[in-house]
């Protein structure tokens, strides 16, 4: 059946509040990590204190010959115990990995005959278990987007730049070519740890003693082929919830969705000048008060970049910034002495009726990319477009929360969205402005 947007290169798409917040969200990407380690580390530890596996020693038990077996054996072993050891931390992949190091694990103690091997394989199915229930929590966000799409109004068509089709294409394509990258080095690191294998002497192989190089490559290996398999499948996640919701730019209303929006503001410090371009102008005093306040440090001063904006400066002062008509102080937005230096400077758009979106937003599965729809219905990225962020049930901004503009003294608002900023400034007698964001 023909998708209801077909055809076109994209559709604007704005919900509302309700509808946007409605979105069911996947369980916070911390917590899916953490429960994974502790069933995988809880599984470990387990067997290891109720069989007393590091009573074992290698020669002992290998009698016929150190084998391949051995070498897979030890390296599943050395996996297992990392990630018990450290996977707290690095919880972005537990989900996938647990299941497969854990499936490793009960494969190969069930070919060595082990009387652990049971419970290996019931760790890799709670393991699996987890994985399909957060798998779960991802489709259940796809089809309710599937539905949200169709029951839309499409909006304005949009057309894709070159750049924007690229990017587009490379996001949806990055996890197959790190899968493929993740798969040739660990064809790369088997085929040294079968060389060094092969090249030990004794029956089946190894002397056990000198196989320590086999048994780290060896675990190298099997990582790397886990990691090719979990990116395998987030492409193949990906591809089915492109084709469920279809390529779209989506509007984001105000309010917690299933990804941040991406914030008005800036990272520029403000209250600021710069040096080569702002103090051309002859009235202004910022550079040479400066000096005379640090006459020690006029090497540093003149030799940076950019300076502080000075509040009584005829250019860059106070009362200059008051004195602007809101036109003139939309149109000089972006410049960074407007602002109070607790403030945040807001990103300016050269286009008015610039809107920011979601390029490609299809779900947890594909994020899509932040980018802008011009008024000239093409959609365009950033030099360094940014993937879009996946909130989870329960998950808060790690940003600081911003300081809070001053309630009294203000002189007017100016409605900065006439510029492409969602937000407006209020202007104040004994200080500069401050931006307030869209909320």
């Amino acid at each position: 059946m023909k998708h209801p947007h077909q055809g076109l290169d994209c559709t604007l798409l704005s919900p509302s509040r309700d509808q946007w917040t409605g979105i069911p969200l996947r369980l916070s990407r911390p917590f899916v990590g953490r429960v994974a380690w502790l069933i995988l580390a809880s599984t470990t530890v387990g067997i290891y204190a109720g069989f007393r596996r590091w009573e074992d020693s290698g020669p002992r038990a290998r009698v016929g010959g150190y084998t391949l077996l051995d070498v897979l054996d030890i390296a599943g072993i050395c996996l297992i115990v990392a990630f018990s050891a450290v996977g707290w931390l690095i919880y972005r992949f537990n989900h996938g990995l647990a299941p497969l190091l854990l499936g490793l694990m009960a494969m190969t103690q069930t070919l060595e005959s082990r009387v652990e091997a049971p419970f290996w394989w019931l760790g890799a199915l709670f393991a699996s278990l987890w994985a399909l229930l957060d798998s779960g929590f991802m489709l259940r966000q796809m089809l309710h987007l599937r539905a949200l799409v169709r029951d839309l109004s499409p909006g304005t068509a949009l057309s894709l730049t070159e750049d924007s089709r690229y990017q587009l294409r490379f996001g949806a394509g990055v996890n197959l070519m790190l899968a493929i990258a993740w798969w040739l080095l660990a064809a790369v690191l088997w085929w040294i740890t079968l060389r060094i294998f092969n090249s030990m002497p004794g029956p089946g192989a190894a002397d056990p003693g000198r196989s320590w190089w086999s048994d780290f490559l060896a675990s190298a290996a099997v990582l790397a082929s886990a990691m090719g398999c979990y990116l395998l499948l987030r492409f193949a996640l990906g591809g089915v919830a492109r084709s469920l919701t279809g390529v779209h730019a989506w509007q984001l209303p105000a309010g917690p969705g299933p990804v941040a929006e991406l914030s008005p503001e800036s990272d520029i410090e403000a209250g600021m000048i710069d040096v080569g371009r702002d103090t051309a102008e002859a009235r202004c005093i910022c550079l040479t008060e400066l000096l005379q306040v640090f006459p020690d440090d006029a090497l540093d001063i003149r030799s940076s970049p950019e300076v502080s904006a000075n509040n009584h400066c005829p250019i860059h002062g106070i009362d200059a910034l008051n004195a602007m008509t809101p036109e003139e102080f939309r149109l000089a937005a972006s410049s960074t002495w407007l602002w109070d230096p607790l403030s945040k400077v807001p990103f300016s758009c050269d286009d008015p009726g610039a809107i920011p979106v979601v390029v490609g937003f299809s779900g947890a599965a594909y994020t899509g990319y932040y980018g802008t729809a011009t008024s000239q219905g093409t959609i365009e990225f950033p030099e360094t477009p940014d993937r879009a962020v996946e909130r989870g049930q329960g998950e808060k901004s790690n940003e600081p929360e911003p300081a809070a503009a001053p309630s009294v003294g203000a002189v007017d608002r100016v409605d900065l969205r006439p510029a492409g900023i969602s937000g407006h400034a209020v202007r104040y007698r004994h200080a500069r402005a401050w931006f307030v964001p869209e909320t």
